[in-house]
């Protein structure tokens, strides 16, 4: 499953922060990268748990 990344300004940043869906509000990252890095391991996160309750 592919997350959603989403690109937001805030005031007083020094530049665009980027979410992850799934994740804590307030867990923002500064580079589209960190972003794809969490959702990567959010990712892997729920394909453990979900093999696990097989």
């Amino acid at each position: 499953m592919a997350r959603k990344i989403t690109e937001s300004f805030i005031p007083c940043a020094t530049g665009p922060r980027f979410t992850v869906e799934g994740a804590h509000p307030w867990d923002h990252h500064s580079t589209r990268e960190d972003a794809e890095k969490q959702a990567a391991e959010l990712d892997a996160k729920d394909a453990a748990e979900a093999e696990r309750q097989r």
